[in-house]
């Protein structure tokens, strides 16, 4: 797929919504968001959306916004990208909950041997 790179747009951003528009090989967004971007090192259309699913909290605190309105912008425009940028940013598989080795509290203790 091609590279969509981002522009820079003097509309205003409102919670959940990066007033993202798609033109071309273009998106558009709100110059609030693409500078926050920009300063980040994003330049793509796919760089944006994987920064927003691994940086939601920073983008929430640099916005003033909830992580809700956040992820509510991502999928907006996760939407508007769909058949631009590849499925698989879009939609990352989710990573299994950490364990750390620790057992069920529910489960019964493991059988030990006993050493005498």
């Amino acid at each position: 797929m091609l590279a969509v790179i981002i522009h820079a747009d003097p509309r205003a951003l409102t919670p959940g919504d990066f007033r993202a528009l798609m033109t071309q090989s273009t998106l558009h967004l709100s110059e609030v968001i693409a500078q926050l971007l920009a300063d980040q090192g994003v330049r793509t259309a796919a760089d944006a959306v994987a920064y927003l699913y691994a940086f939601p909290s920073f983008i929430a605190q640099a916005l003033s916004w909830d992580a809700a309105e956040v992820k509510r912008g991502r999928e907006t425009l996760c939407l508007q990208l769909r058949g631009v940028v590849d499925d698989d940013i879009l939609h990352p598989p989710q990573q299994p909950p950490l364990s750390y080795g620790a057992l069920d509290s529910d489960a019964p203790p493991p059988f030990r041997k006993s050493r005498w």
